[in-house]
């Protein structure tokens, strides 16, 4: 249904040698390793496609907007229109500037990688969800037709919500973690 783009596979290792001067952390503790950095990180890259999603979504949507004419004018001239341009805007700058916030805390702090990585994925993942249908109500019939970008975009951006951890089991891991749960 979405992020057709991207390639998310299974790995498996066995018989896998690795010399003990490279080994990360301690012989049997992988997963935990894995779990505690890796995955964590990888929070990141989703949330990371998502701002480039919005952004691509919005830029879509501006143009759209200065060329689509009705009546003779551009729908940018409409209030409602520009309302969801801001909109999508903000969304886009918020979520991007939110991702650094939370990376840099990750990179500063030991062993905060996961718990922020959660935060932006969250964030930038639902805020693409909110910017591509934005996009789609802009573009109106055009924003649904699979001749343009913007339902594909609107296709993955949906699908970020549900990659790695769904938005509600997110919401759910922040708040223990604010919790001391």
């Amino acid at each position: 249904m979405g992020l057709t783009s991207t390639s998310s596979r299974e790995m498996f290792f066995s018989d896998c040698l690795v010399p003990k001067e490279n080994l990360i952390g301690n012989e049997g503790e992988g997963t935990q390793v894995i779990g505690k950095t890796v995955v964590g990180w990888g929070f990141f890259g989703a949330a990371a496609i998502s701002v480039g999603i919005a952004r691509s979504a919005t830029e879509l949507a501006i143009k759209h907007a200065r060329e689509r004419a009705i009546a003779g004018q551009p729908i940018a001239v409409h209030q409602a229109v520009q309302f969801m341009i801001t909109d999508m805007i903000l969304g886009n700058e918020a979520a991007e500037a939110f991702l650094k916030v939370c990376a840099a805390r990750a990179d500063s702090t030991q062993g905060a990688a996961v718990i922020n990585g959660f935060k932006a994925k969250l964030l930038a993942s639902e805020m693409a969800v909110d910017v591509t249908n934005k996009a789609i109500q802009v573009m109106g019939g055009h924003g649904y037709c699979r001749d343009y970008i913007v339902e594909r975009l609107f296709r993955d951006a949906r699908g970020l919500t549900l990659h790695f951890k769904t938005s509600e089991w997110l919401r759910q891991d922040i708040a223990k973690a604010a919790l001391g749960l």
